[in-house]
């Protein structure tokens, strides 16, 4: 099933977020969600690009609250996330620079046990992944030692936090999502910290 044909393709980052909002106005399925990022290929996502050399970024490109987040993540050489769940909300995610190791986890069925790795996906610049509770957890990495990574993930509904999981033991506790960066605005810690004081 393609996306409907009332919504232009994107050309921009901006006409993306257009896209977007037509298509969650329509209550599109994740499958069309996907086919729609596949065919944003510009790079004008560079403007809302922030590096830390030592830990990812979340740079939030736009947001609807109760609908959905779209955000942009830069991750330097070797960086990875947490294993993580994505709480009532489907995460889509396409690589726009570098390369993408997505590492897929069974939700852990008994206490202090190592967690049980699915299957594993490498992704380069085009690739568009989808997860969600129902497919599993998952680990996000920049597999490369010599090079950056840049992925953008769009999460419908908003997700504002979420669990992490050690591996080793399976226990898990939960985090409050920041962001780096708000529509190309870089925040302080103040900031971040309020954000998420705030986000329910």
């Amino acid at each position: 099933m393609g996306f409907p044909t009332d919504v232009p393709l994107p050309s921009t980052i901006d006409d993306l977020v257009a896209g977007i909002n037509m298509l969650i106005a329509k209550d599109v399925s994740p499958e069309v969600m996907v086919q729609y990022l596949q065919n944003y290929k510009n790079d004008d996502w560079k403007k809302y690009a922030t590096w830390d050399p030592y830990r990812y970024t979340r740079n939030l490109v736009e947001e609807i609250e109760g609908k959905y987040s779209l955000i942009l993540l830069c991750w330097p050489e070797s960086n990875a996330s947490a294993i993580h769940d994505h709480p009532n909300s489907d995460c889509i995610m396409k690589c726009l620079s570098g390369t993408v190791k997505e590492t897929r986890f069974a939700w852990p069925e008994k206490k202090k046990t190592k967690m049980t790795e699915t299957g594993y996906t490498v992704g380069t610049q085009g690739d568009v992944m989808h997860i969600n509770d129902d497919l599993g957890l998952h680990r996000v990495e920049n597999p490369s030692s010599s090079e950056g990574a840049v992925t953008l993930h769009f999460y419908f509904p908003c997700i504002h936090e979420c669990l992490v999981f050690d591996e080793e033991t399976g226990k898990a506790r939960r985090v409050k999502m920041t962001y780096t960066s708000i529509r190309g605005v870089k925040q302080t810690p103040q900031q971040k910290v309020q954000r998420a004081s705030e986000c329910k």
